[in-house]
Protein backbone atom coordinates (compact mmCIF):
# COMPACT_ATOMS: atom_id res chain seq x y z
CA UNK A 1 0.00 0.00 0.00
CA UNK A 2 1.14 3.57 -0.83
CA UNK A 3 -0.29 6.02 1.79
CA UNK A 4 0.29 10.20 0.97
CA UNK A 5 1.00 11.02 4.87
CA UNK A 6 1.16 14.66 3.85
CA UNK A 7 -1.49 15.37 6.74
CA UNK A 8 -0.82 12.66 9.48
CA UNK A 9 -3.77 13.44 10.75
CA UNK A 10 -5.79 11.86 7.73
CA UNK A 11 -3.46 9.53 5.56
CA UNK A 12 -4.67 8.83 2.42
CA UNK A 13 -3.93 5.47 -0.30
CA UNK A 14 -2.47 7.00 -3.74
CA UNK A 15 -1.84 3.34 -4.97
CA UNK A 16 -0.32 0.09 -4.32
CA UNK A 17 0.42 -3.68 -5.27
CA UNK A 18 -1.33 -6.94 -4.86
CA UNK A 19 0.94 -9.37 -4.65
CA UNK A 20 -0.18 -12.97 -5.65
CA UNK A 21 0.91 -14.68 -2.32
CA UNK A 22 2.52 -12.91 0.95
CA UNK A 23 5.10 -9.65 0.74
CA UNK A 24 7.88 -10.43 3.22
CA UNK A 25 9.83 -7.09 2.62
CA UNK A 26 10.33 -4.13 0.16
CA UNK A 27 13.96 -2.29 -0.25
CA UNK A 28 14.29 0.61 -2.57
CA UNK A 29 17.68 1.71 -4.53
CA UNK A 30 17.55 4.34 -6.76
CA UNK A 31 14.82 4.23 -9.20
CA UNK A 32 13.87 0.53 -8.57
CA UNK A 33 11.94 -0.78 -5.32
CA UNK A 34 12.65 -4.89 -5.06
CA UNK A 35 9.78 -6.87 -3.22
CA UNK A 36 10.34 -10.30 -1.57
CA UNK A 37 7.24 -12.45 -2.29
CA UNK A 38 6.69 -15.65 -1.29
CA UNK A 39 4.83 -17.20 -4.39
CA UNK A 40 6.11 -15.17 -7.11
CA UNK A 41 9.78 -14.63 -5.54
CA UNK A 42 11.47 -11.51 -6.76
CA UNK A 43 9.40 -8.53 -7.57
CA UNK A 44 10.81 -5.39 -9.37
CA UNK A 45 9.34 -2.18 -10.01
CA UNK A 46 10.71 0.87 -11.69
CA UNK A 47 9.60 3.62 -9.75
CA UNK A 48 9.22 7.21 -10.04
CA UNK A 49 11.23 9.38 -7.75
CA UNK A 50 10.06 13.29 -7.64
CA UNK A 51 11.98 15.74 -5.81
CA UNK A 52 9.66 16.66 -2.79
CA UNK A 53 9.42 20.21 -1.62
CA UNK A 54 12.32 21.26 1.04
CA UNK A 55 13.62 24.49 1.84
CA UNK A 56 16.60 25.10 0.46
CA UNK A 57 18.32 28.20 2.53
CA UNK A 58 16.80 29.84 5.72
CA UNK A 59 19.32 32.87 6.54
CA UNK A 60 18.50 35.38 9.31
CA UNK A 61 19.65 38.99 7.28
CA UNK A 62 18.82 41.84 10.23
CA UNK A 63 15.39 41.62 11.65
CA UNK A 64 14.13 39.08 8.69
CA UNK A 65 14.49 35.79 7.79
CA UNK A 66 15.29 35.24 3.78
CA UNK A 67 13.78 31.52 2.63
CA UNK A 68 13.93 29.70 -0.16
CA UNK A 69 12.85 26.27 -1.65
CA UNK A 70 13.28 23.88 -4.77
CA UNK A 71 9.79 24.16 -6.45
CA UNK A 72 9.74 28.21 -8.05
CA UNK A 73 6.18 28.74 -9.27
CA UNK A 74 4.67 25.29 -9.41
CA UNK A 75 2.26 26.68 -7.30
CA UNK A 76 4.31 25.55 -3.32
CA UNK A 77 2.27 27.58 -0.60
CA UNK A 78 5.06 28.77 2.34
CA UNK A 79 3.09 29.00 5.63
CA UNK A 80 4.69 29.92 9.12
CA UNK A 81 3.42 29.26 12.70
CA UNK A 82 4.67 30.09 16.06
CA UNK A 83 4.04 26.16 17.59
CA UNK A 84 3.92 22.91 16.42
CA UNK A 85 1.53 21.60 19.27
CA UNK A 86 -2.07 22.87 17.84
CA UNK A 87 -0.21 25.02 15.03
CA UNK A 88 -1.63 28.04 13.73
CA UNK A 89 -0.48 27.86 10.57
CA UNK A 90 -0.50 31.25 8.54
CA UNK A 91 -0.51 31.46 4.85
CA UNK A 92 2.76 33.65 3.60
CA UNK A 93 0.41 35.15 0.33
CA UNK A 94 1.79 35.47 -3.34
CA UNK A 95 4.41 32.59 -1.91
CA UNK A 96 2.77 29.97 -4.77
CA UNK A 97 3.94 32.50 -7.42
CA UNK A 98 7.73 32.48 -6.30
CA UNK A 99 10.69 30.08 -4.41
CA UNK A 100 12.28 32.88 -2.28
CA UNK A 101 10.50 35.48 0.46
CA UNK A 102 12.08 37.95 2.87
CA UNK A 103 9.92 38.00 6.44
CA UNK A 104 9.92 40.28 9.10
CA UNK A 105 10.74 37.86 12.24
CA UNK A 106 8.35 37.51 15.02
CA UNK A 107 9.37 37.15 18.42
CA UNK A 108 9.71 33.60 19.80
CA UNK A 109 9.73 30.37 17.56
CA UNK A 110 8.79 30.03 14.67
CA UNK A 111 8.22 27.11 12.05
CA UNK A 112 7.77 27.26 8.60
CA UNK A 113 6.22 24.24 5.74
CA UNK A 114 6.03 23.94 2.68
CA UNK A 115 2.52 22.68 0.55
CA UNK A 116 1.25 21.49 -2.34
CA UNK A 117 -1.76 22.86 -3.68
Amino acid sequence: MILDLSNPAKPQRVGGYDTSGDAFGVAVLGNYAYMADHDAGLLVFEIEITELPAITRAERSGNALVLEWNEPGKGMRLQRATRLTNPDWVEMLGSENTNRVTLPLWSGNEFFRLMKP
